[in-house]
């Protein structure tokens, strides 16, 4: 049930077009969200889920410009205890899209902005790809079914490995 007060754009958003031969659909706006509670078990959810704008964040950490996105907590077990500055490493998002007929034989590729700091995508709960911080593509076109509506799922981690704090700190 969205939230009161809320709406979803969901299979309403416009086709914009970006040149003669590559057209855009933006994502941002209400999507379902649930936290990951154990980092060493990154299983699909199967239910409970909250909601989250997206771009948001899921903790209000007091950093300039920082969106606070929970707009609803969910029923989820990983839900409990859940506050503004929790240290959550993980979350799922959730919602459905729905790629143009007129598409089909088409390359689709999703565009991942900002994300902080790893995401794995999966469509109809399928592994899709990956991207790593702060932004990347995943080539969702073997994937897709144009004109038929699909589940897209976002695992992000929000903890940056080894190899990303080395290049983060410098090298001594």
């Amino acid at each position: 049930m969205v939230p009161s007060g809320e709406y979803l754009t969901w299979g309403k958003e416009p086709v914009e077009p970006a040149s003669s031969t590559r057209s855009t659909i933006c994502l941002n706006g209400l999507w379902q969200f649930v936290p990951n509670a154990d980092p060493d078990k990154l299983v699909q959810p199967e239910g409970g889920w909250g909601w989250m704008r997206v771009p948001g964040s899921w903790r209000n950490a007091g950093w300039p410009g920082a969106f606070y996105g929970v707009v609803a907590i969910g029923s989820a077990p990983s839900w409990k205890g859940f506050t503004k500055n929790n240290q959550v490493s993980a979350g799922w998002y959730q919602r459905p899209i729905r790629i143009p007929g007129a598409w089909a034989g088409k390359r689709v590729v999703l565009d991942l902005a900002r994300v902080s700091t790893d995401a794995t995508v999966f469509l109809d709960g399928q592994p899709a790809g990956q991207v790593g911080w702060p932004t990347g593509q995943v080539e969702l076109s073997t994937l897709i079914k144009p004109g038929t509506e699909q589940s897209l799922r976002v695992l992000v981690l929000s903890t940056a490995g080894v190899k990303e704090f080395a290049q983060f700190m410098g090298t001594a």
